[in-house]
C-alpha cells in the first residue's frame, strides 16, 4: 500500500476506532505507538464485546423489516442509539460485517466480525447520516452515508453494502460492508462512469487482457462482500476475471457516488441463469483499486 501511514495503526474501524485514531501519526515513532496500543485495545475491546456477546445474544429476538424502506429507517435508527437489541433483531446469527477502508491512496479490509458480536455503545462512531435513498438491486442494498467519529477522523463518507435475506416473514441483513473514507477525497464523477462502462463492456466481450489493463497494479476484486475472504489481488484477481467471462454483465441503473465510490445496478447473465446485484467501485488515478459484489 502506498502513503506513509501505517493503515493498521491508523485503523477507523468499527469497534476500534477511539483507540485507534488517538494514535495516528506520520512519524515513526507515532505509528509503532499507535500500532501498540490499537492492538492492545483490539485485545481488550474484542474481549469485552465477545463475552457480552456470549451472554446476551444467544437467543436475540428477530423482527425482520416487510420491506427495504422499513429495515434502512429502523437500522440506522438502531445504530444512531446504540440499541444493541433493536440492531441483532434485524440481522441473522450468522452474518458478517466488513470494513473497507480508504486513506489518501491506500485501502484495504481493516475490520471484519460477526453482526451478533457488535456492541454498538463501544463501537466509537457518534453518528451515521443516510445521504440518500437506498440502491436496490436483487437482494442487495447500497445505502450512501456519512460516518461521524471523533476527532481527528471527523465524518467518513462512502457506502453501506447490504446483502439481504428474505425470512418468510420480511427482510433481514445477512452480511454487509461498509466503504468510508477520509474527508477530501472526492470521485471525478465522468472519469469513473467511463471506466466502469470499459470495465462491463471489455469483461461482457470477454476481453480479459483489456479489462486487466483497467485495473491498478494492487487492485482488489471482492466477489462477495458478506464473504471477507473472497477477495482476490494480481494473479489470482486475473486468474478470477479470466474464469468468470463466461456471462455477461448488464448496468441496470444509474451510478450513484458517495465520497470516492461509485455504486451501479447490474444483472449478471450466463447461459441458463441470471441474478441482480449491486457492483461498487473505487477508482484511483484514472484505474480500478477496488470493485466489489453485493449479490
Amino acid at each position: 500500500m502506498h502513503g506513509k501511514r501505517s493503515l493498521g495503526a491508523c485503523l477507523l474501524a468499527l469497534i476500534l476506532l477511539a483507540s485507534a485514531a488517538a494514535g495516528c501519526g506520520d512519524d515513526e515513532s507515532a505509528t509503532t505507538t499507535g500500532a501498540a496500543t490499537s492492538t492492545q485495545a483490539a485485545t481488550t475491546t474484542q474481549a469485552a464485546t465477545t463475552t457480552e456477546a456470549a451472554t446476551s445474544t444467544a437467543a436475540a429476538a428477530k423482527v425482520p423489516a416487510a420491506d427495504v424502506g422499513e429495515l434502512v429507517q429502523r437500522l440506522y435508527a438502531a445504530l444512531n442509539d446504540m440499541d444493541n437489541e433493536a440492531f441483532r433483531s434485524l440481522v441473522t446469527d450468522d452474518g458478517v460485517q466488513s470494513l473497507y477502508y480508504v486513506a489518501g491512496s491506500s485501502g484495504e479490509i481493516t475490520y471484519t466480525g460477526p453482526h451478533m458480536e457488535m456492541d454498538l455503545p463501544t463501537i466509537g462512531f457518534r453518528g451515521i447520516e443516510v445521504l440518500g435513498e437506498p440502491i436496490v438491486s436483487g437482494n442487495a442494498v447500497a445505502v450512501p452515508v456519512a460516518y461521524t467519529y471523533p476527532e481527528p477522523a471527523g465524518v467518513l463518507t462512502g457506502f453501506d453494502l447490504l446483502v439481504l435475506v428474505p425470512t418468510g416473514h420480511g427482510w433481514l441483513v445477512g452480511g454487509a460492508a461498509t466503504f468510508i473514507a477520509a474527508p477530501g477525497w472526492e470521485v471525478d464523477e465522468a472519469a469513473a462512469r467511463e471506466i466502469i462502462e470499459a470495465d462491463v463492456a471489455a469483461f461482457t466481450a470477454g476481453d480479459v487482457e483489456g479489462d486487466l489493463a483497467l485495473f491498478g497494479a494492487d487492485a482488489m476484486m471482492w466477489d462477495d462482500v458478506t464473504s471477507p475472504d473472497a477477495t482476490y489481488t494480481g494473479d489470482a484477481l486475473a486468474e478470477f476475471i479470466a474464469e468468470s467471462v463466461y456471462f455477461d454483465v448488464e448496468i441496470t441503473g444509474e451510478l450513484v457516488f458517495s465520497g470516492p465510490f461509485a455504486v451501479v445496478p447490474n444483472r449478471l447473465v450466463a447461459a441458463t441463469d441470471s441474478s441482480e446485484g449491486i457492483s461498487l467501485y473505487w477508482i484511483r488515478d484514472g484505474l480500478i483499486a477496488l470493485h466489489a459484489f453485493g449479490q
